[in-house]
């Protein structure tokens, strides 16, 4: 995953883009918006950096991160890959 993790702290400068209270501002690891061990995929468009604190509370709070965007139900996901499809057959 060195590559990828690569790409996506590059995208996101380097900073945590969840912004959660408690957010310390420097990117610590990738976050998957659909987990992996709910089919998500491991690819930059499934990715974004996040501080440690805020990867936790989108643990604790898997609501308030899903309506807020950080954590994808089953119909967003599918919606996102097949963009990311569409944009990779063109």
């Amino acid at each position: 995953m060195r590559p990828i993790r690569d790409e996506v702290f590059a995208r996101d400068g380097y900073r945590c883009r969840i912004q959660a209270p408690g957010c310390t501002g420097q990117a610590d690891d990738p976050h998957h918006l659909r987990k992996q061990s709910q089919g998500g995929a491991d690819e930059p468009w499934n990715l974004v950096t996040s501080c440690r604190s805020c990867n936790e509370w989108v643990e604790q709070e898997p609501a308030e991160a899903r309506r807020l965007g950080w954590n994808w139900d089953a119909a967003t996901y599918r919606t996102h890959l097949e963009l990311h499809r569409l944009s990779d057959s063109h």
